[in-house]
């Protein structure tokens, strides 16, 4: 098993992990129904889309000894610009196949955790996701302690989303505390932030 950071090659079958692990997660839900046709794809379709906007060299990737992707992580530097021009056509797929449901509770979901971050540059996990038949194996926690050690060497602090109680609890091992839980239509979401160690 070994991390390295997301290539071309990888960036579909990438968008699948991410896809698999936040099938039943509560902001997806609410982007994307249970009852939506072809609701995997259209998942992975928009992590494509983020990954794109976010950029590859910001996403790490843990690889298995069958050379297969089973855990992704995507971290937003500090002073991190989006990738505009490389994310408009995934986001026209995604306006194709989905309307605009999925933006309109995107963009609710950043007002309702909007002035919740840290005011100076820091990192973000924007989000960490492990194959459903990769868990309990520590991929998670490699991901975080691969990225955290260079974000410790320049003393800079990190932000995340915690969607639920378990993930809450794992980023608090970590040294995240609790800065704000968030309402409706992120009921359930904790803001969380980690200072240097």
């Amino acid at each position: 098993m070994r991390i390295e950071v997301l290539t071309k090659k990888r960036f579909k079958e990438t968008s699948y992990v991410f896809a698999n692990a936040f099938e039943h997660d509560v902001v997806i839900l609410r982007m994307i129904p249970i009852n939506s046709r072809n609701r995997v794809e259209k998942i992975a379709r928009y992590y494509r889309w983020s990954i794109s906007i976010t950029g590859y060299q910001n996403v790490d990737v843990v690889i298995d000894d069958t050379d297969s992707v089973i855990g992704a992580a995507m971290w937003e530097p500090p002073k991190h610009k989006p990738y505009l021009v490389r994310a408009i056509k995934p986001f026209l797929a995604l306006l194709l196949t989905m309307g605009r449901r999925w933006w309109s509770e995107l963009n609710a979901y950043s007002q309702a955790s909007s002035g919740t971050y840290p005011a100076k540059p820091h990192w973000h996990l924007s989000e960490i996701a492990v194959l459903s038949k990769a868990q309990g194996r520590g991929i998670g926690r490699s991901l975080i302690e691969h990225k955290l050690k260079l974000i410790d060497e320049h003393q800079d602090v990190v932000s995340l989303e915690a969607t639920s109680e378990a993930s809450r609890k794992l980023y608090s091992r970590f040294g995240f505390t609790d800065v704000k839980k968030l309402s409706a239509p992120a009921e359930g979401v904790v803001v969380m932030k980690r200072d240097p160690q």
